[in-house]
Formats: structure tokens, C-alpha cells, sequence
């Protein structure tokens, strides 16, 4: 169920990133680029990744968007949340 959900949040994260809103500097678009990527190589495979660069990568999205971008901050939570139910 947990990586149902993480798929979920994977469309909504590609979402933002296709609107472009939150992303007009490049150094945005590559943070969370970067994160969409990590998501799709958890959902791609069974193994657990290096946890602690993807645990800096989302806390580092989170603190760049946090005040300006407060939904694309609830699913980068949520993604956190959903990596932690599947032992990532």
C-alpha cells in the first residue's frame, strides 16, 4: 500500500515540476528534480537506497520551499512519510 501511495505522490511531485511554479531558478528545479528521481528508483526496484542522501535531498526541498510553496512542502512530507512505512 505504502508504495501505491508513493506513486501517488511521485505524479503529484511531477506535477510541480512540469508547472514549473516552483521551480523558476534552476538550483529549484534540480532540488527537486533530484528528488523525483530518488522516488522513482525506490519505486523501481525492491532494494532499499542510500537512505541518508535521499533523507538530506527531501529535507533540503522542503527547507527551500517551505515558505513559499506550503503544498508542494505537505507532499514532499508526505514522501518522507510513505519512505519511512517502506524501511527507506
Amino acid at each position: 500500500m505504502p508504495r501505491n501511495s508513493l506513486n501517488e505522490t511521485l505524479n503529484t511531485l511531477k506535477q510541480h515540476l512540469e508547472s514549473g511554479e516552483a521551480t523558476a531558478d534552476d538550483t529549484s528545479r534540480e532540488l527537486l528534480q533530484q528528488v523525483h528521481d530518488d522516488l522513482e528508483a525506490v519505486l523501481a526496484t525492491e532494494s532499499v537506497p542510500k537512505v541518508q542522501p535521499m533523507q538530506t535531498g527531501i529535507q533540503a526541498a522542503i527547507e527551500r520551499f517551505q515558505s513559499d510553496h506550503p503544498e508542494l512542502v505537505s507532499v514532499l512530507n508526505r514522501a518522507a512519510e510513505l519512505l519511512a512505512a517502506i524501511g527507506v
